[in-house]
């Protein structure tokens, strides 16, 4: 081969460094948008996160006393709906009240006139029973009648107390409402455990 068509063939310097720049400038982009890129971007996700787990690991000693209280909260709230749920006699008689009304009436200095039950009213949690009384007493002795109440086994609410001022102050008319509750039937799940 003569020399004049080895320079024929031979490319020309520009060209070879025109090459070599394409291929590092598509190494360098490659580079960039293969690794770098979503390694910056990872390594901010990544510091976030870290960001957000110092600021809840700063924070757990508040949520665990948060906790605590509200633990010693729901405690005292099953407490106490055990101990009304003791109250609530399952069997819908209102004879031993309206017996224990009687009694705690003469007891207290309360003279009943009347005391009569209504019908029961069936929910889907519990039966509900209106008991009405019409007696006369004083003051005193109304006050502590209904503590009386208030203390009996069974759970009672007073829905309605009327008192007639209009009469003699010695012993004043009282018309009073009590709400008897009584636990509703046993659902399938209280039944396999066993019942409340």
């Amino acid at each position: 081969m003569s020399t004049k068509s080895l320079q024929d063939v031979r490319p020309a310097v520009w060209m070879v460094h025109a090459a070599g720049a394409a291929v590092v400038v598509v190494a360098a982009l490659a580079f960039y948008f293969g690794f770098f890129a979503p390694t910056a971007a990872d390594m901010q996700e990544r510091t976030a996160r870290m960001d957000q787990l110092q600021l809840l690991m700063g924070s757990s000693e508040k949520i665990a006393s948060d906790h605590r209280v509200l633990q010693g909260r729901l405690a005292v709230l099953r407490q106490a709906a055990a101990s009304t749920r003791k109250r609530m006699p399952r069997r819908t008689s209102t004879q031993e009240f309206l017996e224990s009304a009687t009694q705690l009436a003469a007891i207290t200095g309360m003279e009943m006139e009347l005391c009569s039950a209504a019908a029961p009213q069936t929910h889907q949690t519990h039966t509900q029973v209106e008991v009405t009384c019409r007696m006369n007493g004083s003051y005193a002795s109304v006050c502590r009648y209904l503590a009386a109440i208030d203390q009996l086994s069974q759970i009672s609410k007073v829905s309605s107390l009327e008192v007639d001022t209009q009469t003699n102050s010695q012993a004043y008319p009282v018309h009073v409402t009590f709400q008897l509750y009584y636990r509703g039937q046993l659902h399938d799940t209280e039944v396999k455990r066993g019942g409340l």
